[in-house]
């Protein structure tokens, strides 16, 4: 049993990205849904996706200090709908289109609402695109700023994600690409990617009725930077994600990442991940619409590991460059040579099917893959289970 709100004004301004795949509602006072079904209905459109009933039942932000001075959009410790602590100051805006078919928004808001607000000014971005390929996913942005003359110390900040998809959902993290995602029996899986600045990830059963939080356990879990993800539990399941402790001196910014990823199957999913995390690593920050390349010579970890039978490498050029991604087991002997070509700056991915250089099927173990140009090399292991 849980309660739904109905009725309630909105405190401020809601809109729908919208694509071929997904529907997403986003506001300006940090909640995100609003459809029949979730927590605060607004009869909006909720979280869609490839056709579905409404998947979200609440997503909100929390910013804190203390259990006295803690600002959020979300439940109360009762499970129930409270107001949201955050006040727009600049509205959210119509959709703006790029070139590139990116569909974005962008609004302000304070926690004036707060019963002792922290002097903190938030934007808000949000991103979808209507490329094809790139539709199952929504990027968000936050930027915090110290509007006050002192430095604010002990910052924490936390996003609760409680997505129904069936009565026996299911958790997973991959820790290689900072995803945390949530399965139905069959053909959904709905998640969050970390973009940036999110590091702990956490997971909460709803039992009898919907879990609340008073302002202590919300300032304990986003104080504890452990991970706590149980998979053999299936539920109604929700999950938060937060960020190391953090100060802001006076004018300073601090910024924070993540997008909201689906698939009708993991694969799915995975490549919508990886995508997110592609667009942001070319995306310039809140103020300011022009890409960027990458700084650096950067391998990421493969994904997924451990795999079966395939798996995708991801890395980042600073400058175009003759490189290598080669794999080699762990007698130090060459198995296979991925790629061997130039490539210009920017983002790049490979697929390894667990074949070797004569495309025979390896053995199940540790491997290791390695990228190379004139200058450098990096190294990353991963394991193949059959």
């Amino acid at each position: 049993y849980f309660d739904l709100t109905v009725g309630v004004p909105a405190p401020g301004t809601i809109a729908t990205h919208q694509n071929a795949k997904l529907d997403v509602t986003v506001s300006d006072f940090g909640l995100f849904g609003f459809a029949p079904g979730s927590l605060y209905n607004l009869a909006a459109d909720g979280f869609r996706f490839n056709g579905s009933e409404n998947l979200l039942y609440e997503s909100g932000l929390i910013v804190g200090r203390s259990a006295l001075q803690m600002s959020s959009s979300i439940r109360d410790e009762n499970g129930i709908f409270k107001p949201s602590d955050f006040n727009p100051t600049v509205s959210l805006s119509s959709s703006t289109i790029s070139a590139s078919g990116e569909e974005s928004r962008t609004a302000v808001f304070d926690d004036s609402q707060s019963a002792i607000a922290i002097p903190i000014e938030i934007t808000q971005k949000t991103i979808t695109s209507n490329q094809i390929g790139e539709e199952g996913l929504l990027i968000v942005e936050y930027s915090l700023h110290n509007n006050s003359v002192e430095t604010i110390t002990d910052l924490h900040l936390g996003l609760l994600h409680d997505f129904d998809l069936s009565d026996n959902d299911q958790l997973e993290y991959d820790p290689s690409l900072s995803l945390i995602y949530q399965q139905n029996n069959s053909d959904m899986f709905v998640g969050v990617v970390a973009l940036k600045n999110l590091s702990s990830f956490k997971m909460f059963e709803n039992l009898s009725g919907k879990k609340g939080f008073t302002n202590s356990e919300l300032l304990t879990i986003m104080s504890d930077t452990a991970n706590d993800i149980r998979d053999t539990i299936t539920g109604d399941l929700m999950f938060m994600t937060s960020t190391n402790k953090f100060s802001l001196t006076s004018n300073e910014s601090f910024d924070v990442a993540y997008a909201y990823v689906c698939g009708n199957t993991l694969n799915e999913l995975y490549d919508n991940a990886v995508i997110a995390k592609q667009k942001y690593d070319i995306t310039t920050d809140l103020n300011d619409n022009t890409l960027s390349l990458p700084k650096q010579f950067e391998l990421f970890q493969n994904y997924p590991n451990p795999f079966n039978p395939t798996t995708k490498i991801q890395f980042n050029l600073a400058a175009t460059s003759e490189i290598k991604l080669e794999v080699y087991n762990v007698l130090g002997q060459k198995v296979k040579t991925i790629a061997d070509t130039k490539l210009s700056a920017g983002v790049h991915e490979y697929q390894w099917d667990a074949t070797d250089d004569a495309n025979q099927s390896v053995a199940s173990g540790i491997y290791f893959y390695r990228l190379s140009n004139d200058e450098q090399f990096k190294t990353h292991k991963m394991t193949l289970l059959k």
